[in-house]
């Protein structure tokens, strides 16, 4: 979803770390966390770039219609899809033998570690407004994939 701040910090990780192991990105385009709009998109994508070996999208909505789309065209096996977030649709198309992963997360250390960040905050007496630069906080994720899906279904 352009402008959104989890899909951009999503593209552009993505981005970083693709252009560092010299990958090239033919394309990118904002779908709106919708799978119809993805698999369209997937599939406009597929009949221009015909040498498109894999595909990530920011979240898993996403990553279903893209999968979608590589089913219809008979690709699965040639194109892989990895999605983000590791929900419970994602992680059975991965058990199937359809999407290749999704990185997940760990919504439990995301809370804990929010409500310790607002803690702090109101122990040291601060108060926040509209133009309060926002503090980020890097935590891990993981990856699920064929190889450990089970751990995960």
């Amino acid at each position: 979803m352009a402008g959104n701040l989890s899909s951009e910090s999503r593209k552009s990780g993505c981005s970083a770390k693709l252009e560092e192991a010299d990958i090239e990105v033919v394309a990118s385009q904002p779908c709106d966390w919708d799978r119809q709009k993805a698999m369209d998109a997937v599939t406009n994508l597929l009949s221009v770039h015909t040498d498109v070996t894999g595909i990530y999208c920011c979240n898993d909505t996403m990553a279903l219609g893209a999968q979608q789309a590589v089913d219809n065209l008979n690709l699965n096996g040639k194109v892989f899809v990895v999605g983000t977030d590791g929900n419970s649709e994602a992680v059975e198309s991965i058990a199937q033998g359809g999407m290749a992963g999704t990185a997940a997360q760990k919504p439990d250390v995301i809370g804990a570690t929010c409500l310790d960040m607002l803690v702090d905050w109101i122990k040291e007496g601060k108060t926040g407004d509209v133009n309060t630069e926002v503090e980020t906080v890097l935590l891990d994720s993981y990856i699920i994939s064929r190889e450990n899906v089970e751990e995960y279904r």
